[in-house]
């Protein structure tokens, strides 16, 4: 599995210093995530039929003790409870209503970083979004490197998007509400690495970044984005030919298809 990060031309810290950034899950408040205002779902009113007041009634009358059975006939069982239709028809529509949606707890969410990988370096949606106009980079990391696989203190998952929203009891899913997402958002493809922010190594006062030192042996490529400024681009260059910790890392450059709106990458000159 490989693991794209897409940054900015103003990035280029990340390899300078061999960290990955992570935003504090606070910094930034989907409010889907937090569970922000929801409206209040009225429970649907749907007629009973004469046959499913008649069983719910068959059921009522069965679970009463076998002594009240023997002195009260059904017949008037029936025709006592059919005076008090509307309430049991109320009860009736009460216990056939799914139960509310537990959502999840973001309690721990001010505790957590996040940073965000995708499944393509290809994706023309994030170059636009995430690499600043296509000017940025895309570090293309091992997503199987023990770096990633480790389940100690952190967390990797793809993002399950789809309409409805995960509730508390989602199995296999320590964090649901950060790993769903709505369905518009699906060409994304987005993967998600979660750590605790007191794990890194350091975080910026100003912006609350955290930064996490990642192993150099875990990035496989750089890959430039078309409107990369030459300027970024010379430092590109110099860090992967001069920096000994990226030795060998193949630095890639961003084509554009001639007859669909695709795009490409050749390794540079």
């Amino acid at each position: 599995m490989k693991l794209y990060l897409y940054l900015k031309p103003t990035q280029l810290e990340v390899l300078r210093q061999a960290c990955l950034p992570f935003t504090p899950i606070a910094q930034r408040p989907d409010p889907f995530e937090w569970n922000r205002a929801c409206i209040e779902k009225k429970p649907e009113f749907r007629p009973i039929s004469d046959e499913e007041f008649h069983q719910e009634l068959k059921r009522q009358y069965q679970a009463l003790p076998e002594a009240m059975r023997a002195l009260v006939k059904f017949d008037y069982f029936c025709k006592q409870c059919a005076q008090k239709r509307p309430q049991i028809e109320a009860g009736m529509r009460k216990q056939s209503q799914p139960k509310a949606k537990v959502l999840p707890d973001t309690s721990k969410y001010h505790t957590l970083a996040r940073c965000q990988f995708f499944k393509r370096v290809t994706n023309p949606l994030l170059w636009d979004k995430y690499a600043h106009q296509y000017s940025g980079l895309v570090l293309e990391f091992e997503g199987r490197h023990p770096y990633f696989s480790a389940s100690k203190n952190q967390w990797l998952t793809p993002v399950t998007y789809g309409k409805e929203r995960p509730s508390a009891q989602k199995q296999g899913h320590l964090f649901p509400g950060l790993s769903h997402a709505p369905l518009e958002y699906a060409a994304e493809e987005e993967i998600r690495l979660i750590r605790p922010q007191a794990q890194a190594k350091q975080q910026e006062d100003k912006t609350g970044l955290c930064w996490y030192p990642f192993p150099p042996q875990a990035l496989l490529s750089v890959t430039v984005g078309l409107q990369m400024p030459p300027a970024a681009l010379t430092q590109v260059r110099r860090l992967l030919e001069y920096d000994m910790r990226y030795k060998g890392k193949a630095l890639r450059r961003l084509l554009l298809d001639p007859d669909e709106y695709k795009l490409h990458t050749r390794a540079t000159l």
